[in-house]
């Protein structure tokens, strides 16, 4: 999770580890949003063609001038695939669909930018089934996250 409001910026593994300091990169973008907000989404670090999980455990490992260094050598970026809180206002209870429009909204008005990454969504059947072929797995794609649009968090 990332935390990005005015008092705070937090990168927050699920465990609720702080792993800010070994992600300055995506802790300074934070920093930078125009809005308040809570997202829920998965950290990568790309290496080689494809997303690694190991580079992701190293970064997360490195705190201080380490940390910034790994940055700078392997930058990561949150595949955003849930907004939780904007401007003050939960969002939590409120069904996926619209937490969603939220999320879309944000990428398309450019709040949200690189390092972070709007998470691809279907309610298509078919195109899901695609994303699960096990050719993906040699990017570094592990799975998928299936929620019903009309149900609240988690």
């Amino acid at each position: 999770m990332v935390f990005a409001r005015a008092d705070l910026v937090r990168v927050q593994s699920r465990q609720g580890t702080d792993l800010t300091p070994a992600f300055p990169d995506i802790a300074e973008a934070a920093a930078q949003l125009a809005e308040d907000l809570v997202l829920d989404g998965e950290l990568v670090v790309p290496h080689e063609g494809r997303l690694h999980f190991g580079e992701l455990q190293r970064r997360a490992r490195r705190r201080g001038r380490s940390g910034i260094e790994a940055a700078e050598q392997l930058p990561a970026y949150l595949i955003v695939f849930n907004v939780l809180e904007i401007s003050g206002a939960e969002l939590v209870a409120r069904p996926y669909r619209e937490r969603r429009a939220v999320l879309e909204d944000l990428f398309a008005r450019d709040v949200l930018t690189a390092p972070f990454t709007l998470c691809p969504a279907t309610t298509d059947r078919a195109l899901a089934r695609d994303w699960l072929d096990p050719a993906w797995g040699p990017v570094g794609i592990e799975g998928a996250w299936c929620k019903g649009v009309s149900r609240p968090t988690p």
